[in-house]
């Protein structure tokens, strides 16, 4: 199984000619959401160090109505090789420097036709709470004809570094948008947790993303 293993990564490696490995299964110019999170195993170690730390990620996207592209079939040479050695990933510095406060927002204006819409749907629920408070379930009653389908979900692989460090998420942006261009895609979704997303807005707030 090892050897197994070891031949198709080192094969997916081979036909990988962008800057980050995309699964075979997620294909250009759909809709993605990139999910991050962090994986930590801690080993059991005398002093306690020395335990793995890095950040998963995957891709997620919906399933497309239609012809899917063909995958081309390929073989996979033996090597009998149990494992691959690996670089240690060394990424640079990024300097946090002072922290820089969110942008200034302008607000709606009260008598905008979306703001007042969105007041006279408000006003609505909760007329209609009041008078029954079964009423609560109608936003699930008006989509329950609506058919779920499996998203379609693919593994990238991980970044073999902490996720506590402001190098890391900056590595995590910088992949994201290598991502959107290999889709061919003008917009992404990241899905953080709140420690990888407080980070993330940081670098944001400084001018990192076009």
């Amino acid at each position: 199984m090892e050897e197994i293993d070891t031949a198709l990564c080192l094969q997916k490696l081979a036909l990988s000619t962008d800057d980050v490995a995309i699964p075979s299964n997620i294909y250009p110019s759909v809709f993605t959401t990139l999910a991050w999170d962090n994986s930590d195993r801690l080993e059991e170690t005398v002093s306690g160090e020395g335990t793995s730390h890095r950040v998963d990620r995957v891709a997620v996207q919906a399933k497309v109505i239609g012809p899917e592209p063909q995958k081309v079939p390929s073989t996979v040479a033996k090597t009998k090789m149990g494992s691959i050695s690996i670089t240690p990933l060394m990424l640079p510095t990024y300097n946090a420097r002072k922290r820089v406060r969110p942008p200034t927002t302008l607000s709606t204006d009260p008598d905008s036709a979306s703001l007042v819409q969105a007041k006279i749907k408000n006003l609505v629920w909760l007329l209609a709470c009041q008078s029954n408070p079964e009423v609560q379930a109608v936003n699930i009653q008006t989509r329950d004809d609506i058919n779920v389908v499996q998203d379609n979900i693919g593994y990238l692989p991980t970044i073999n570094v902490p996720a506590t460090q402001l190098s890391t998420v900056k590595e995590v942006l910088n992949q994201t948008l290598s991502i959107m261009d290999s889709l061919q895609l003008s917009k992404i979704i990241c899905v953080f947790d709140q420690a990888l997303y407080a980070k993330a807005l940081e670098i944001a707030w400084k001018g990192f993303l076009p």
